[in-house]
């Protein structure tokens, strides 16, 4: 096969019958909590019922990033100061 452009964007799914929110979290290697929870919302905003409609899930997901940014600012202040 020849290489795509982008190919990283793309994963084989060979074998599997279905996938999930979790296994494309795994495929792509998505391990940060905050990542995962913004993508999972991102993935089925507005369409899980409970309640919830699609403003709600994307605030919720900008929220999550929010508080990755936070997370990284504190990290980054922490490195900085000396020991």
């Amino acid at each position: 096969m020849s290489e795509r452009k982008h190919s990283h964007y793309f994963k084989s799914v060979e074998g599997l019958k279905d996938i999930d929110v979790y296994r494309v979290l795994q495929l792509f290697n998505v391990t940060d909590p905050c990542l995962q929870h913004t993508v999972k919302k991102l993935l089925v905003a507005g369409g899980r019922g409970g309640g919830k409609d699609i403003t709600r899930d994307i605030q919720e997901a900008i929220d999550t990033l929010k508080r990755w940014q936070e997370m990284r600012a504190e990290e980054q202040s922490t490195q900085s100061v000396p020991q």
